[in-house]
């Protein structure tokens, strides 16, 4: 077993191996690779398998049976990408018959659904399989609670169109006629085509092909949960959704900086590709908007009104992603003070018009080149959250001795 398996660097070592087993796997018969590597490896020491003798290998190959390989190579890779953090949460039962295949999460009257176990309970969903949950000696208070935030999948897109001169009909009715839950209504030039898609990772590049054969049509209808939508408010609302999927990426794309790389604290980058300046606030402490520096009391004033509105307006156009969650954003958004003061909240500076951070340390004023002087509360335009590297390092500064 590699050692770094439990660390996050093991999955970027090896991102593009394991890419490339994946697909080798699902261009290969992943049966008999299960049984050529069961027996090679049976009874070695292994920290991933407690018993060898726990399951039969009839046993083992029935999920690569029942459920398709592309599905089960989406569950694989996400478990590498970040092994030591995907390991929990997945459902604790299997259940299968001749026909069927699902999961199921057990709860007594006192356990709690985790974190971990909606983000499996999400993925899963949106891969296309049923996950049930089973609670054991529950009032039907308690069942009203679970219910409340157990909410795996998403939501339901159909796409309807009609006559059109378009190049491209011909190829929109053939496509459109392959999919499952394809209708029709009327005649001639009057008939209409459609179909409905679940939201997942199966149906986002059917629904964006749908959407391109018949863009700028007259006819064509998007509605999305029941609601008419415009489609370009649903491409825009899916684009990171698809870019994770067409890039085969693992679960925690969303929650990670396309630059930094670290995780972001709203668990969604979506969410700030139209809004900047409100990334830099919620992830970085760096405020610029949304609130002002009152030069007669020198505190920084937060709109907060103004910042839920904003919010409220950027998740109407992302809220349809799979991935999305809102709880994140707006514990950050209650999080924040009314006001900030720097002179009492150490751990803030203000900003200047010239862009420097100024805190306050041992009665004066200090900023981040080594200057004590001030210019002026009717300088600053804004605040900063610093961290502590951030003020050792003003601090080292000859001029701040």
């Amino acid at each position: 077993m590699p050692p770094d398996l439990f660390k996050e660097e093991f999955y970027e070592r090896r991102k593009y191996l394991i890419r490339n087993r994946c697909q080798e796997l699902l261009m290969g018969d992943i049966i008999q690779k299960l049984i050529e590597s069961y027996e090679e490896n049976y009874g070695k020491n292994c920290r991933l398998i407690e018993d060898w003798n726990a399951f039969s290998l009839d046993e083992l190959v029935i999920p690569l049976k029942l459920v398709e390989k592309e599905k089960l190579l989406k569950i694989f890779h996400r478990l590498l990408s970040n092994f030591n953090n995907n390991r929990r949460g997945l459902p604790d039962l299997i259940l299968y018959n001749d026909n069927r295949f699902f999961f199921a999460e057990v709860k007594s009257e006192n356990d709690k659904i985790t974190e971990d176990q909606l983000k499996w309970h999400d993925f899963l969903s949106r891969l296309g399989f049923k996950v049930e949950l089973v609670l054991i000696n529950h009032t039907k208070k308690q069942i009203e609670n679970k219910k409340k935030i157990y909410k795996p999948g998403s939501g339901k897109v159909t796409i309807k169109f009609g006559y059109s001169t378009s190049k491209y009909r011909g190829e929109a009715i053939k496509f459109i006629k392959k999919q499952r839950t394809y209708f029709t209504k009327g005649e001639g030039k009057e008939k209409i085509y459609g179909a409905t898609f679940e939201i997942n990772e199966n149906n986002v590049e059917k629904i964006y092909k749908l959407l391109d054969y018949t863009t700028g049509w007259k006819t064509q209808k998007v509605i999305v949960n029941g609601e008419q939508m415009k489609s370009g408010a649903l491409r825009s609302a899916l684009w990171c959704f698809r870019k994770k999927c067409m890039e085969n990426e693992p679960l925690d794309y969303c929650e990670k900086d396309d630059y930094t790389k670290k995780h972001l604290k709203s668990g969604c980058k979506g969410i700030y590709t139209m809004d900047e300046k409100l990334k830099n606030g919620l992830e970085y402490g760096e405020w610029l908007s949304y609130g002002y520096v009152d030069t007669s009391i020198q505190k920084w004033i937060f709109n907060k009104e103004e910042l839920k509105s904003r919010i409220k307006e950027l998740i109407k156009d992302i809220r349809l992603c799979p991935l999305f969650k809102d709880n994140n954003i707006w514990a950050l958004v209650e999080d924040l003070p009314s006001k900030i003061d720097p002179k009492i909240d150490k751990e803030w500076a203000f900003i200047s018009a010239n862009y420097e951070y100024w805190f306050w340390h041992d009665g004066k004023w200090l900023n981040t080149l080594g200057d004590s002087n001030f210019p002026g509360i009717h300088f600053m335009i804004g605040v900063k959250k610093l961290t502590s590297e951030e003020k050792d390092a003003i601090l080292r500064f000859p001029m701040n001795l």
